[in-house]
Protein backbone atom coordinates (compact mmCIF):
# COMPACT_ATOMS: atom_id res chain seq x y z
CA UNK A 1 0.00 0.00 0.00
CA UNK A 2 1.39 3.55 -1.06
CA UNK A 3 1.83 6.05 1.49
CA UNK A 4 0.84 8.77 -0.63
CA UNK A 5 -1.10 9.51 -3.73
CA UNK A 6 -0.09 12.35 -5.91
CA UNK A 7 -2.14 14.45 -8.29
CA UNK A 8 -1.99 17.58 -10.64
CA UNK A 9 -5.46 19.16 -10.45
CA UNK A 10 -5.93 19.23 -14.23
CA UNK A 11 -7.58 16.74 -16.48
CA UNK A 12 -9.89 13.93 -15.24
CA UNK A 13 -6.46 11.62 -14.07
CA UNK A 14 -7.35 13.59 -10.55
CA UNK A 15 -10.67 12.24 -10.04
CA UNK A 16 -9.56 9.14 -10.07
CA UNK A 17 -6.68 10.08 -7.43
CA UNK A 18 -9.44 11.24 -5.50
CA UNK A 19 -11.26 7.95 -5.72
CA UNK A 20 -8.22 6.02 -5.08
CA UNK A 21 -7.70 7.96 -2.05
CA UNK A 22 -11.68 7.78 -0.56
CA UNK A 23 -11.74 4.21 -1.39
CA UNK A 24 -8.48 3.16 0.13
CA UNK A 25 -7.75 5.79 2.54
CA UNK A 26 -4.49 7.15 1.74
CA UNK A 27 -3.76 10.47 1.92
CA UNK A 28 -3.55 12.65 -1.59
CA UNK A 29 -1.27 15.42 -2.43
CA UNK A 30 -2.42 17.70 -4.84
CA UNK A 31 -0.99 20.43 -7.05
CA UNK A 32 -2.58 23.31 -7.82
CA UNK A 33 -0.69 25.15 -10.47
CA UNK A 34 -4.16 26.18 -12.90
CA UNK A 35 -7.76 27.11 -12.64
CA UNK A 36 -8.34 24.07 -14.26
CA UNK A 37 -12.51 24.48 -14.87
CA UNK A 38 -12.25 27.72 -16.54
CA UNK A 39 -9.80 26.32 -19.24
CA UNK A 40 -11.90 22.56 -19.62
CA UNK A 41 -13.18 21.94 -22.73
CA UNK A 42 -16.57 20.83 -21.94
CA UNK A 43 -19.87 22.57 -22.33
CA UNK A 44 -21.13 25.39 -19.97
CA UNK A 45 -23.98 23.82 -17.82
CA UNK A 46 -21.21 21.17 -16.97
CA UNK A 47 -18.73 23.74 -15.93
CA UNK A 48 -20.12 24.48 -12.19
CA UNK A 49 -19.92 20.42 -11.88
CA UNK A 50 -16.27 20.55 -12.14
CA UNK A 51 -16.20 23.32 -10.18
CA UNK A 52 -17.46 21.63 -7.11
CA UNK A 53 -15.48 18.61 -7.67
CA UNK A 54 -12.52 20.60 -8.32
CA UNK A 55 -13.25 21.96 -5.00
CA UNK A 56 -13.74 18.83 -3.38
CA UNK A 57 -10.21 17.83 -4.68
CA UNK A 58 -8.96 20.58 -2.62
CA UNK A 59 -10.47 20.02 0.86
CA UNK A 60 -10.21 16.33 0.69
CA UNK A 61 -6.50 16.47 0.24
CA UNK A 62 -4.12 15.75 2.99
CA UNK A 63 -1.47 18.76 1.45
CA UNK A 64 -2.61 21.45 -0.87
CA UNK A 65 0.14 22.76 -2.91
CA UNK A 66 -0.87 26.02 -4.65
CA UNK A 67 0.98 27.71 -7.23
CA UNK A 68 0.51 30.97 -5.71
CA UNK A 69 -1.15 33.21 -2.74
CA UNK A 70 -3.86 34.07 -4.95
CA UNK A 71 -4.67 30.30 -5.67
CA UNK A 72 -5.06 29.59 -1.67
CA UNK A 73 -7.10 32.47 -1.60
CA UNK A 74 -9.28 31.55 -4.30
CA UNK A 75 -9.52 27.80 -2.91
CA UNK A 76 -10.24 28.95 0.24
CA UNK A 77 -9.59 27.43 3.72
CA UNK A 78 -7.66 24.53 4.62
CA UNK A 79 -5.89 23.00 7.38
CA UNK A 80 -2.52 22.22 5.00
CA UNK A 81 -2.46 24.67 1.63
CA UNK A 82 1.05 25.26 0.85
CA UNK A 83 2.24 27.88 -1.25
CA UNK A 84 5.11 26.57 -3.56
CA UNK A 85 6.03 28.10 -6.61
CA UNK A 86 7.23 26.10 -9.92
CA UNK A 87 10.60 24.63 -9.50
CA UNK A 88 13.27 25.07 -11.91
CA UNK A 89 14.80 23.13 -13.05
CA UNK A 90 18.72 24.01 -12.52
CA UNK A 91 20.93 26.30 -10.38
CA UNK A 92 20.65 30.11 -11.80
CA UNK A 93 23.03 30.01 -14.89
CA UNK A 94 24.70 33.13 -15.70
CA UNK A 95 26.41 35.75 -13.30
CA UNK A 96 24.27 38.75 -14.76
CA UNK A 97 26.94 41.52 -14.03
CA UNK A 98 29.50 39.61 -16.25
CA UNK A 99 26.87 38.70 -18.99
CA UNK A 100 25.75 42.78 -18.97
CA UNK A 101 29.15 43.90 -19.38
CA UNK A 102 29.73 41.46 -22.25
CA UNK A 103 26.65 42.34 -23.88
CA UNK A 104 26.91 46.11 -23.46
CA UNK A 105 30.35 45.48 -25.40
CA UNK A 106 29.07 43.69 -28.25
CA UNK A 107 25.98 46.07 -28.52
CA UNK A 108 28.14 49.02 -28.86
CA UNK A 109 31.09 47.88 -30.74
CA UNK A 110 29.20 46.56 -33.75
CA UNK A 111 26.13 48.61 -34.05
CA UNK A 112 22.64 48.24 -35.78
CA UNK A 113 23.46 45.24 -37.02
CA UNK A 114 20.64 42.03 -36.50
CA UNK A 115 23.04 39.82 -34.65
CA UNK A 116 24.16 42.77 -32.14
CA UNK A 117 20.84 44.37 -31.58
CA UNK A 118 19.06 44.58 -27.99
CA UNK A 119 17.31 41.25 -28.22
CA UNK A 120 13.97 40.48 -26.28
CA UNK A 121 13.08 36.60 -26.45
CA UNK A 122 9.56 34.81 -25.57
CA UNK A 123 9.75 30.94 -24.77
CA UNK A 124 6.02 29.37 -25.06
CA UNK A 125 2.75 29.39 -25.58
CA UNK A 126 2.18 31.13 -29.17
CA UNK A 127 -1.58 30.35 -29.90
CA UNK A 128 -4.62 29.97 -27.98
CA UNK A 129 -4.74 33.03 -25.25
CA UNK A 130 -1.60 34.08 -26.13
CA UNK A 131 -2.30 33.67 -30.25
CA UNK A 132 -3.79 37.39 -30.93
CA UNK A 133 -1.41 38.66 -28.16
CA UNK A 134 1.68 37.41 -30.53
CA UNK A 135 0.53 38.83 -33.59
CA UNK A 136 -0.20 41.83 -32.38
CA UNK A 137 3.35 41.98 -31.23
CA UNK A 138 4.53 40.58 -34.44
CA UNK A 139 2.82 43.53 -36.24
CA UNK A 140 3.98 46.18 -34.04
CA UNK A 141 7.84 45.16 -34.25
CA UNK A 142 7.54 45.49 -37.83
CA UNK A 143 10.49 47.90 -39.02
CA UNK A 144 11.38 48.68 -35.42
CA UNK A 145 15.48 48.93 -35.42
CA UNK A 146 16.15 49.21 -32.03
CA UNK A 147 15.94 45.59 -31.06
CA UNK A 148 15.18 42.47 -32.22
CA UNK A 149 12.12 40.02 -30.76
CA UNK A 150 12.47 36.35 -31.00
CA UNK A 151 9.76 34.00 -30.19
CA UNK A 152 10.53 30.62 -29.38
CA UNK A 153 7.36 27.60 -29.27
CA UNK A 154 5.07 25.43 -31.07
CA UNK A 155 4.60 26.15 -34.51
CA UNK A 156 1.57 28.98 -33.93
CA UNK A 157 -2.27 28.14 -35.81
CA UNK A 158 -1.85 31.86 -36.98
CA UNK A 159 -2.49 32.69 -41.09
CA UNK A 160 -0.17 31.05 -43.43
CA UNK A 161 0.97 34.88 -45.12
CA UNK A 162 1.67 35.53 -41.22
CA UNK A 163 3.97 33.04 -40.50
CA UNK A 164 6.01 32.91 -43.35
CA UNK A 165 6.55 36.71 -42.78
CA UNK A 166 7.39 35.64 -39.28
CA UNK A 167 9.70 33.10 -40.73
CA UNK A 168 11.42 35.55 -43.17
CA UNK A 169 12.19 38.16 -40.45
CA UNK A 170 13.60 35.66 -38.29
CA UNK A 171 10.93 36.78 -35.53
CA UNK A 172 9.99 33.01 -35.24
CA UNK A 173 12.48 30.55 -34.43
CA UNK A 174 10.77 27.62 -33.95
CA UNK A 175 10.76 25.06 -31.01
CA UNK A 176 13.66 23.75 -29.69
CA UNK A 177 15.31 21.72 -27.18
CA UNK A 178 16.16 22.34 -23.54
CA UNK A 179 19.47 22.64 -24.63
CA UNK A 180 19.17 24.96 -27.43
CA UNK A 181 16.46 27.13 -26.00
CA UNK A 182 18.90 27.51 -22.68
CA UNK A 183 21.45 28.64 -25.32
CA UNK A 184 19.15 31.40 -26.70
CA UNK A 185 17.44 32.71 -23.30
CA UNK A 186 21.57 33.10 -22.20
CA UNK A 187 21.95 35.34 -25.14
CA UNK A 188 19.17 37.39 -24.83
CA UNK A 189 18.90 41.02 -23.32
CA UNK A 190 15.63 40.65 -21.72
CA UNK A 191 12.99 38.18 -21.47
CA UNK A 192 9.59 38.86 -22.10
CA UNK A 193 6.41 36.96 -19.83
CA UNK A 194 2.61 37.38 -21.49
CA UNK A 195 -0.62 37.18 -19.16
CA UNK A 196 -3.92 37.16 -21.34
CA UNK A 197 -5.73 40.06 -21.19
CA UNK A 198 -9.52 38.46 -21.90
CA UNK A 199 -12.08 38.94 -19.23
CA UNK A 200 -12.44 35.10 -19.92
CA UNK A 201 -9.25 34.26 -18.48
CA UNK A 202 -9.54 36.73 -15.56
CA UNK A 203 -10.01 34.00 -12.67
CA UNK A 204 -6.61 32.01 -14.46
CA UNK A 205 -4.46 34.93 -14.74
CA UNK A 206 -5.05 36.17 -10.82
CA UNK A 207 -4.44 32.59 -10.00
CA UNK A 208 -1.94 30.66 -11.65
CA UNK A 209 1.73 31.99 -11.52
CA UNK A 210 3.91 31.54 -15.02
CA UNK A 211 6.24 29.18 -14.77
CA UNK A 212 8.63 30.94 -17.53
CA UNK A 213 9.04 33.61 -15.12
CA UNK A 214 10.51 31.57 -12.46
CA UNK A 215 12.93 30.06 -15.17
CA UNK A 216 13.66 32.87 -16.50
CA UNK A 217 14.90 34.57 -12.96
CA UNK A 218 17.83 31.80 -13.31
CA UNK A 219 19.18 33.38 -16.13
CA UNK A 220 19.38 36.66 -13.95
CA UNK A 221 18.47 39.18 -16.71
CA UNK A 222 15.77 41.66 -17.15
CA UNK A 223 12.42 40.68 -17.54
CA UNK A 224 9.30 41.84 -19.15
CA UNK A 225 5.78 40.95 -17.84
CA UNK A 226 2.74 42.10 -20.35
CA UNK A 227 -0.52 41.24 -18.86
CA UNK A 228 -3.15 43.01 -16.72
CA UNK A 229 -3.27 44.58 -13.55
CA UNK A 230 -4.70 41.82 -11.62
CA UNK A 231 -2.75 38.83 -12.99
CA UNK A 232 -0.25 37.07 -10.72
CA UNK A 233 2.89 37.67 -12.56
CA UNK A 234 2.29 41.91 -12.49
CA UNK A 235 1.30 41.81 -8.79
CA UNK A 236 4.65 39.91 -8.12
CA UNK A 237 6.57 42.23 -10.23
CA UNK A 238 4.86 45.40 -8.57
CA UNK A 239 5.27 44.17 -5.36
CA UNK A 240 9.28 43.37 -5.58
CA UNK A 241 9.71 45.88 -7.83
CA UNK A 242 11.19 43.01 -9.80
CA UNK A 243 10.55 43.44 -13.66
CA UNK A 244 9.36 45.78 -16.11
CA UNK A 245 5.47 46.33 -16.28
CA UNK A 246 3.33 46.84 -19.21
CA UNK A 247 -0.19 46.64 -18.72
CA UNK A 248 -1.86 48.04 -21.71
CA UNK A 249 -3.40 45.89 -23.87
CA UNK A 250 -1.46 48.14 -26.91
CA UNK A 251 1.70 45.96 -28.12
CA UNK A 252 2.85 49.42 -29.11
CA UNK A 253 3.14 50.08 -25.99
CA UNK A 254 4.91 47.39 -24.97
CA UNK A 255 7.17 48.36 -28.35
CA UNK A 256 7.77 51.84 -26.59
CA UNK A 257 8.67 49.76 -23.42
CA UNK A 258 11.24 48.08 -24.62
CA UNK A 259 12.78 50.76 -26.61
CA UNK A 260 12.87 52.96 -23.41
CA UNK A 261 14.82 49.67 -21.58
CA UNK A 262 17.29 49.60 -24.93
CA UNK A 263 18.17 53.18 -23.63
CA UNK A 264 18.45 52.70 -19.81
CA UNK A 265 21.37 50.49 -18.92
CA UNK A 266 20.93 51.61 -15.47
CA UNK A 267 17.16 49.90 -15.64
CA UNK A 268 18.67 47.23 -17.59
CA UNK A 269 21.38 46.07 -14.76
CA UNK A 270 18.99 47.11 -11.83
CA UNK A 271 16.21 44.51 -13.28
CA UNK A 272 18.77 42.05 -13.99
CA UNK A 273 19.97 42.03 -10.42
CA UNK A 274 16.44 41.49 -9.13
CA UNK A 275 16.00 38.33 -11.46
CA UNK A 276 19.21 36.94 -10.56
CA UNK A 277 18.18 38.14 -6.43
CA UNK A 278 14.82 36.02 -6.86
CA UNK A 279 16.86 33.05 -8.48
CA UNK A 280 18.56 32.77 -4.80
CA UNK A 281 15.81 33.78 -2.38
CA UNK A 282 12.39 33.30 -3.62
CA UNK A 283 13.23 30.70 -6.97
CA UNK A 284 15.59 29.11 -5.02
CA UNK A 285 15.62 25.36 -6.72
CA UNK A 286 16.98 23.45 -4.02
CA UNK A 287 14.84 25.58 -1.11
CA UNK A 288 12.00 24.84 -3.45
CA UNK A 289 12.70 21.24 -3.54
CA UNK A 290 13.61 20.82 -0.01
CA UNK A 291 10.08 22.68 0.89
CA UNK A 292 8.52 20.43 -1.16
CA UNK A 293 9.91 17.27 0.36
CA UNK A 294 9.82 18.24 3.95
CA UNK A 295 5.70 19.26 3.30
CA UNK A 296 5.45 15.38 2.49
CA UNK A 297 7.20 13.77 4.94
CA UNK A 298 4.92 15.55 7.12
CA UNK A 299 1.93 14.19 6.03
CA UNK A 300 3.11 10.66 5.63
CA UNK A 301 4.93 11.24 9.61
CA UNK A 302 1.44 12.31 10.63
CA UNK A 303 -0.87 9.44 9.32
CA UNK A 304 1.49 6.34 9.12
CA UNK A 305 4.37 7.50 11.94
CA UNK A 306 7.02 7.22 9.69
CA UNK A 307 8.40 8.24 6.71
CA UNK A 308 8.70 5.49 3.47
CA UNK A 309 8.27 7.75 0.66
CA UNK A 310 10.73 7.21 -2.14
Amino acid sequence: KPALIFTVAHGELCWMASKMSDRFNIPLVTFFHDWWPDSAYVHNWARGIINRRFQYLYQQSSLALCVSEEMRQALGKHSNAQILPPIPDREPRVEYHNWHVEAARQINSVGTQTESKFKVVYAGNLSDIYGSMMQKLCTSCHGIHEFKLTLFGSEPDWSYSLKEQVKKQKIYGGFLSRDLLTNELTKANALLVAMSFEKRDKKRMETSFPSKLVEYCQFGKPIIIWGPEYCSGVRWGREHQAALLVTSTLAGDLVNAIKALVNNRDEQECLGNKARGMARGMFNPNKLQQQFVDSIYRVVTMNQGKANVF
